[in-house]
């Protein structure tokens, strides 16, 4: 793998085995994350970003499970290592910040136990040190009081503060590799940005990579370098942020730009909407995905999946219909 590469997943497949039937949630995705970037995921509700991540981390639960692929970090394959070997690493090596700290975060017990029970698992057993470590991470996501804090529980915490603490929860270890799923959904758009900011400065300081998933495609253009759209399961388009924004190719990525509100100058919002559904995840999908929502349909988009393919520098899309130039 090369030097530069953090993690390298190649054709991963989860699928979660329920009464109506199998639902194929996430299927082939292959992708790299690169030492010391924010990578984002973006995608509607449904599509696979956060069970990708869960996937990543050998955290899929009963009736899910991993199919097939390799997710390779540190020149092992995560998905043949015991529960016990991926104890150690999560935490230590990589973490998750959830969307909702309330639920992630244990009612009964405070911050600061919840945080040193992280050190604790990852072999530390000086109580003064883990008091110290504890408190210092908790200074860096910017809470007020650490030291007073620390002992107080979830309930007492306001959203933003518990957002914070689920922060310190997720890089007490300094993992190099972050997944940050939808991390200021239940927000206010100035805590947003605060938590947002923080991730930033955090990731600068610890040098980690970080995998911004969110369905908000703005913040995925102000906050990340390089972007996976996700469809149905799979990656339909990558590029670099700059190159997506300027130059989107598959047509549902155009149809993402296309719903974003904008607003015109007689002060008229103007939203566009994506005809059709998202296919049936029970379904075994052996053509193009979003083909029937598709206006460049045509009778191969119906009978073939399409590969991702290159359309300019960097830049990839799954998609049957030619693109002359370039990504336009």
């Amino acid at each position: 793998m090369e030097q530069n590469i953090c993690l390298r997943v190649n054709n991963l497949q989860t699928s979660f085995y329920t009464d109506r039937g199998v639902i194929h949630s996430v299927r082939g995705v292959s992708f790299d994350v690169r030492k010391g970037e924010m990578l984002g995921i973006v995608g509607e509700s449904g599509c696979g970003k956060s069970v990708t991540a869960f996937s990543i981390l050998n955290q899929v639960k009963h009736p899910g499970k991993i199919d097939s692929g390799e997710v390779i970090f540190h020149g092992k394959d995560l998905l043949k290592l015991s529960e016990s070997e991926m104890r150690k690493l999560r935490g230590s090596s990589m973490s998750m910040i959830f969307q909702e700290p309330l639920t992630a975060l244990n009612p009964s017990f405070s911050i600061g136990w919840q945080i040193a029970e992280a050190y604790r698992i990852q072999g530390e057993k000086d109580k003064a040190v883990i008091r110290e470590r504890t408190i210092d991470i908790l200074r860096r996501v910017k809470l007020p009081e650490p030291e007073l804090r620390m002992k107080e529980y979830p309930y007492q915490f306001s959203g933003g503060m518990r957002q914070r603490a689920l922060i310190a929860l997720a890089l007490a270890c300094k993992p190099e590799l972050v997944f940050a799923d939808e991390p200021t959904t239940a927000l206010d758009v100035t805590v947003q940005a605060e938590i947002l900011d923080l991730i930033e400065s955090l990731q600068a300081e610890m040098n980690m990579s970080v995998v911004l998933i969110s369905h908000n495609l703005n913040l995925i253009g102000e906050r990340c370098g390089r972007v996976l759209v996700f469809y149905a399961g799979k990656i339909i388009e990558e590029a670099e942020t700059a190159e997506l924004f300027k130059h989107p190719a598959h047509p549902y990525t155009v149809g993402l730009f296309g719903s974003l509100l904008s607003i015109h100058q007689d002060g008229k919002a103007d939203p566009k909407t994506m005809p059709g559904e998202v296919p049936n995840m029970l379904d075994d999908i052996r053509s193009c995905s979003f083909a029937p929502r598709c206006p460049y349909a045509e009778t191969r988009c119906f009978e073939r999946e399409p590969e991702l393919v290159p359309v300019g520098p960097g830049h990839y899309y799954s998609c049957h219909r030619p693109l002359k130039g370039g990504a336009k």
